[in-house]
């Protein structure tokens, strides 16, 4: 995945685009956050959706960025 510039990404990341930065489908982020297996997202509306902060701390924690 390479180094994530921290600038270019949105300060709220939707399914679309965590799924983009991970370069999985929307489908399958859905599935590993219900397995916990990605931050906690919130809700924002009916949307799932995480925090650029929460994203890049769950990055450098695992390695990926």
């Amino acid at each position: 995945m390479g180094d994530v510039d921290r600038d270019r990404l949105p300060k709220i990341l939707g399914v679309a685009d965590f799924a983009a930065l991970l370069q999985i489908s929307p489908s399958a982020l859905r599935q590993r956050a219900r397995r916990g297996q990605v931050p906690p997202p919130f809700r924002s509306g009916r949307a799932l959706a995480w925090t650029r902060e929460s994203v890049l701390s769950w990055l450098r924690d695992c390695g990926r960025s």
